[in-house]
C-alpha cells in the first residue's frame, strides 16, 4: 500500500487488536471492538481508491473533485471517532 495513512492505521490496529482482548467485557463487546478496527482499515482503503481515481481523472482544480476528496476523509475522521468512543468506553468501564 502507497498511502502512508493506511500504514498509520495498520500500526493502530496492531497496537489495539490485543488491548481488546484485555478491555472486553464479553464476547460481543470484544467483537465490536474488532469490527471497529475492521471498519478503520476498510474506510482508508475506500478513501485511498476515491483520491487515486480522482487524481487519476484530472490534475487540473475541480470543486466536484476536490468535495469527492473531502468527503472520503470525512467518512475517515467519522470512523476513528467512533473508534475512539468504543475503545474510551472499554477503558472506562474497565478501569472505573
Amino acid at each position: 500500500m502507497h498511502e502512508s495513512a493506511f500504514r498509520q492505521e495498520l500500526f493502530l490496529v496492531f497496537l489495539l487488536l490485543p488491548s481488546a482482548f484485555f478491555l472486553s467485557s464479553s464476547t460481543n463487546h470484544l467483537l465490536l471492538m474488532m469490527l471497529s478496527l475492521l471498519l478503520l482499515l476498510l474506510t482508508e482503503l475506500v478513501n485511498s481508491a476515491i483520491e487515486a481515481v480522482a487524481d487519476a481523472a484530472t490534475r487540473e482544480d475541480n470543486p466536484l473533485v476536490g468535495r469527492a476528496k473531502d468527503m472520503g476523509s470525512a467518512s475517515v475522521f467519522v470512523v476513528l471517532s467512533f473508534l475512539a468512543l468504543v475503545y474510551g468506553e472499554a477503558l472506562f468501564r474497565r478501569f472505573s
